[in-house]
């Protein structure tokens, strides 16, 4: 049977991630399965590490100023869809799994909801979706709706249906996948004893990305006694700025969540990391979003995703409010008490029961 994952990445790595994760859980239950990526992601060389195919489309560019722009909007929407009918007609899935937009964000997906194929949808929130999305009316196209989210955690704004199902937060890693807190650091090239404290602002396209990074730079200078680890993301364009501390540095890794074991604390955005430092154990100072790309609340994401006592919501630039935050989690007795709390939530793997479910839907074609 052939599988076709469509990750439709803008500023992060959040699609290709949830992709992977399924598709490796996939692979897991089935490894006799064929399995492709289609993505606007610029870190495809990430999907092949893992071992998978893809297909390339034109980047996408929405908030790119007009006089920036390398190809006209219109022609890299039709160059899209002709990609996909092209490898629709020629590769011939017998299932599609889309990320978080039924018909992509201008139309280029619509094909796929008229082909001969099981197709599947990762609902995640969408905050008052523009009529040419066709949002609502698509939904009915899809055989399965896999709710990234613990049952009840958030209003999707679906109308109750058998095909909804919540599977708990897609990642890419579980936890039979972290490696030894040694190990982990020897692979990241970080110090073996100390405090760690993990700073990451997604897969390096949001543009506020060096902006929040010279932010935790001041923050770093005040806290010698811990090591603050900044990684290189596989997006990013250009090179990054030196540090010039010695109680940080930078890697290159990826997926960064089978090392989550390194770190004691962690400063993140909320993209899909932020689920993944809840599901790993690692208490975190999560910022909510900037980007103009905005689709969900990340404000309220972030507090779900922390509870009462696993960490701190501090919004971008609030600088007395992110000094106190981390000032509570230098204290080691609240530190310990975070840790603890994190161990106890004990979220599911979205993958893992996602592609179990998907996999039912697909014994039907096989008997």
């Amino acid at each position: 049977m052939r599988w076709l994952l469509v990750a439709q990445d803008g500023w992060g790595l959040g699609h290709v991630s949830r992709q992977l994760g399924l598709a490796r859980e996939l692979r897991r239950l089935c490894p006799s399965d064929e399995y492709l990526i289609v993505t606007y992601s610029e870190a495809a060389q990430v999907i092949a590490r893992e071992g998978f195919a893809s297909v390339k489309l034109p980047t996408s560019q929405p908030f790119v100023p007009a006089d920036q722009l390398n190809i006209d909007p219109s022609l890299r929407i039709w160059l899209s869809s002709a990609i996909i009918n092209t490898v629709m007609a020629t590769y011939k899935p017998h299932a599609v799994v889309l990320d978080t937009f039924p018909i992509g964000l201008n139309g280029e997906f619509a094909a796929l909801l008229r082909m001969q194929c099981l197709r599947f949808l990762v609902a995640r929130e969408v905050i008052n979706p523009p009529p040419h999305w066709e949002y609502q009316s698509s939904l009915k196209n899809f055989n399965a709706l896999l709710a990234p989210y613990t049952e009840g955690e958030i209003d999707l704004n679906i109308p109750n249906s058998p095909k909804l199902h919540w599977v708990g937060p897609i990642l890419i890693r579980g936890r039979r996948d972290l490696l030894p807190r040694a190990e982990a650091r020897r692979r990241l090239g970080l110090p073996q004893q100390g405090r760690i404290c993990l700073v990451s602002f997604g897969g390096g396209g949001d543009p506020a990305y060096g902006r929040l990074e010279q932010w935790i730079f001041q923050l770093a200078e005040k806290y010698p006694q811990w090591h603050f680890a900044f990684p290189m993301p596989p997006i990013h364009k250009g090179e990054r700025e030196h540090i010039n501390l010695g109680n940080a540095s930078r890697f290159s890794y990826y997926p960064m969540a089978e090392c989550y074991s390194a770190f004691d604390a962690a400063i993140s955005t909320t993209g899909s990391s932020s689920y993944e430092l809840g599901y790993m154990g690692v208490p975190s100072i999560l910022i909510p979003s900037v980007s103009p790309q905005q689709i969900e609340d990340h404000f309220e994401k972030a507090r779900r995703i922390l509870g009462e006592h696993g960490g701190f919501v501090v919004r971008a630039s609030d600088t007395p409010a992110l000094e106190a935050a981390f000032a509570a989690m230098d204290d080691p007795a609240r530190l310990t008490a975070m840790k603890e709390d994190r161990a106890r939530l004990q979220l599911p793997n979205g993958a893992e029961t996602g592609a179990a479910l998907l996999m039912s839907h697909m014994q039907k074609l096989r008997h």
